[in-house]
């Protein structure tokens, strides 16, 4: 009897899953042709679409991050003026003080974004 409970209950799981469409929750590829159509994300590395895999795949200036992204050597510093304030818009006090490089301009920064 208890087999025959257990054939049953497994014919009823593989119907089950049998039920399933096969999609996954997040899409996975197994050659760079089945990233062909993604511009954004033309290779298929450890099993997702990607941008790169090697600093080669980017273009010049640029290398290949561990999130597989292509990223800048270096980014410019941002122009400031004669007194060191930023000549930018900072959104936030974090953003102002990250481009300070003395004290007035700190204050400058916190005087702004006062709360």
């Amino acid at each position: 009897m208890w087999a025959v409970l257990a054939v049953l209950g497994a014919a009823g799981m593989g119907a089950v899953l049998g039920g399933c469409d096969g999609g996954h929750r997040f899409p996975v590829c197994r050659s760079d042709s089945d990233c062909a159509a993604n511009e954004a994300a033309p290779i298929c590395f450890d099993l997702r679409c990607v941008r790169c895999r090697y600093d080669t795949d980017c273009q010049d200036g640029q290398i290949c991050s561990p999130a597989s992204e292509c990223v800048g050597l270096s980014s410019k510093p941002r122009p400031s003026d004669e007194a060191g304030a930023p000549n930018w818009d900072p959104s936030n006090w974090q953003e102002c003080a990250a481009e300070c490089k003395e004290e007035a301009c700190l204050e400058r920064c916190s005087e702004r974004f006062k709360q």
